[in-house]
């Protein structure tokens, strides 16, 4: 745990950053920040873009939903790339079953070692499945 003194230093140098226990809010959103900058398109719906395991139609519905109780830094990171609570009203979260996930990321991995030959995916890799 981090002292109140280090979290107001952290707090200066990075707003959007998530207090400890939301770092996944901060991955996803790192994700979705570094999709959009590579040229993706913002999720139609969820399952469209899954990116490191992260299905990021999902967690978009989920800040939408969820807008009223982020905190102002995270409704300003969201909004720079075109994420608002007007945006996306059409997305609601689909809770998946740890089957349905296992199948999603066996079908990519197996894609991926058809084309490959191998399955030492790179870190930043996204396979764009098809058939799903």
């Amino acid at each position: 745990m981090l002292s109140p003194a280090s979290l107001e230093a952290l707090e200066h140098i990075d707003p959007g950053r998530c207090p400890e226990g939301e770092i996944g809010w901060q991955r996803c959103y790192r994700l979705a920040l570094a999709h959009v900058q590579a040229g993706g398109a913002l999720p139609a719906a969820p399952g469209d873009v899954v990116v490191q395991g992260e299905d990021l139609g999902v967690w978009i519905a989920g800040q939408t939903a969820a807008w009223d109780i982020l905190r102002p830094a995270q409704q300003c990171l969201l909004e720079s790339f075109g994420i608002a609570p007007e945006s996306r009203p059409e997305l609601h979260p689909v809770r998946r079953s740890k089957d349905e996930l296992w199948e999603r990321n066996m079908t990519a991995a197996r894609q991926f070692h058809a084309c490959e030959g191998h399955l030492r995916v790179p870190r930043q890799h996204r396979e764009v499945r098809t058939g799903f």
